[in-house]
């Protein structure tokens, strides 16, 4: 499974959804409580479809011959009630490519015995500054056509 093809990025200097100015950001917990939870809350997501890190289980990933742990930052679940979405934020001085490979990587363990419809298909990267979506469904579809 890949995800890195097909990205879509948001980049932000102000938001007015947020009412934020991405200069007040200055730590990763920042990105996750002003950026990443106000967000998914005005999607509509559900309190319940909503992991935070701190209920989230470490996963352990093989990176060449050793095996390591990942963490996600947030799980999101969809309406079927598997995981969709692994959300990785970072700190606002670090370039979002620095979390790619944690928040795949998280992605590939998770969906290792999962059957099709129950995988993680999304990725979402934020350092407050640039936020971006990655997905492996469109990557996919595009090595059909």
């Amino acid at each position: 499974m890949f995800f890195k093809l097909l990205h879509y990025n948001v980049v932000m200097s102000f938001s007015s959804l947020f009412n934020l100015h991405s200069a007040d950001l200055h730590s990763e917990a920042e990105v996750e409580t002003r950026i990443l939870a106000p967000l998914f809350l005005n999607l509509e997501y559900p309190q319940t479809s909503i992991i935070p890190k701190k209920q989230l289980p470490a996963l352990i990933a093989s990176s060449g011959s050793k095996k390591v742990k990942v963490e996600a930052d947030f799980l999101l679940f969809g309406s079927n009630g598997f995981a969709k979405v692994v959300v990785e934020a970072k700190d606002p001085s670090k370039p979002i490519q620095d979390a790619w490979g944690q928040a795949a990587s998280y992605a590939l363990s998770y969906n290792k015995d999962k059957p099709k419809g129950e995988r993680v298909s999304w990725l979402l990267i934020s350092n407050g500054h640039i936020t971006s979506l990655f997905s492996q469904a469109l990557y996919h579809k595009y090595l059909l056509y």
